[in-house]
């Protein structure tokens, strides 16, 4: 993805529809558009060679239920920082990796299989890193606003409702949490490519193209993975990340849907353990535009008291996709909860 290259409103439309139904065919999605679908296609393809979009699968935030979801801070030697995050981006267990400001340099979404799985993972294996001088770690005890379901604001309100109301999920008996091998085989598939068709997808497990569409389409209608479409921020106008470490806000119901339709730069919320119960990751616009999002947040919940802030940096993986500097994905591990650990002991 070059630096300068910025996506215009049809690419903010055809990503937008992405995210709502990512597997949606160019030809449904080309008279919603009012865009030819071989444009599409062809859009698409650009996007995807530029770095700046893709589609791929992350585990639903219902499943929580079946592994441990933490998010990890890391206080590393300044040298150390970068081969620190390089190394924690090979493995399955560490989904995504950003650098940091403030006393923790690297702040890590970590899963694991309970809680006893995680505190063996955090103390014999990322404590053990050279370089990693302390931790600070949150459990996540609710996924309030999974960033899933974070959206461009590019379709008009026709075409959204209509996008969803085609593309709803199928009832399904029940969830699937934890991932059977072959399950896990069609999940790093999508993780890679969250549009793979069913005959490439039944190549690489090699099976017939019609066992692949029936497999991907239990795991898709009982929701046990999720695909999304994901963006490198600075192409479409997000140029500053902060995690918003916040306490209170959390008295009788909390109007997670009214933060969703009305403070569109909260990209992701989760309540986690310690005094500090409320996690808010902002896709800003601009850094400066901080301190009016945590007076709209404060708004809808008063007693919410921020009490710190961290900027991202530098996002090194995302949803299992290691990126470089420019945002752009090199190589993808996708998150698997169930792998073995490295025993140390």
């Amino acid at each position: 993805m070059q630096e300068s290259f910025v996506a215009d409103e049809v690419d903010q439309s055809l990503v937008h529809a992405l995210q709502l139904a990512p597997r949606a065919s160019w030809e449904y999605l080309g008279p919603l558009l009012d865009v030819d679908p071989v444009t599409l296609a062809r859009r698409w393809k650009r996007l995807r060679e530029r770095g700046a979009a893709r589609v791929t699968a992350v585990l639903p935030a219902a499943a929580a239920h079946d592994f441990v979801m933490a998010f990890v801070e890391l206080d590393c030697a300044p040298a150390r920082t970068v081969d620190i995050g390089r190394l924690l981006a090979e493995e399955p267990r560490v989904q995504t990796i950003y650098a940091c400001t403030g006393q923790y340099h690297l702040y890590v979404t970590v899963y694991t299989t309970g809680l006893d799985d995680l505190g063996y993972y955090l103390t014999e294996r990322i404590a053990r890193i050279d370089g990693v001088r302390a931790m600070r770690t949150h459990v996540v005890t609710d996924l309030l606003l999974p960033g899933a379901t974070w959206e461009l604001r590019a379709l008009s309100p026709a075409q959204r409702t209509r996008l969803l109301t085609d593309h709803a999920p199928a009832n399904a008996a029940g969830r699937q949490g934890v991932l059977a091998a072959e399950d896990q085989r069609i999940f790093d598939e999508l993780v890679r490519d969250g549009r793979v068709s069913y005959r490439e997808l039944g190549q690489r497990l090699e099976v017939s193209a019609s066992t692949a569409r029936r497999r991907l389409n239990v795991l898709l209608a009982a929701r046990a993975v999720v695909p999304r479409c994901d963006i490198a921020q600075r192409a479409f106008g997000w140029s500053a990340s902060v995690v918003l470490w916040a306490s209170g806000g959390r008295d009788g119901a909390a109007p997670v849907g009214r933060i969703r339709r009305e403070v569109p730069e909260v990209r992701l919320l989760g309540a986690v353990s310690g005094t500090r119960n409320l996690a808010f990751v902002l896709w800003l616009r601009q850094l400066a535009d901080l301190e009016a999002v945590e007076r709209r947040l404060t708004d809808l919940l008063p007693d919410l008291v921020v009490d710190e802030r961290t900027v991202l940096l530098e996002t090194m993986k995302l949803a299992g996709h290691m990126l470089d500097r420019a945002g752009r994905p090199w190589g993808v591990v996708p998150t698997n909860v169930w792998s073995s650990l490295p025993d140390d002991r």
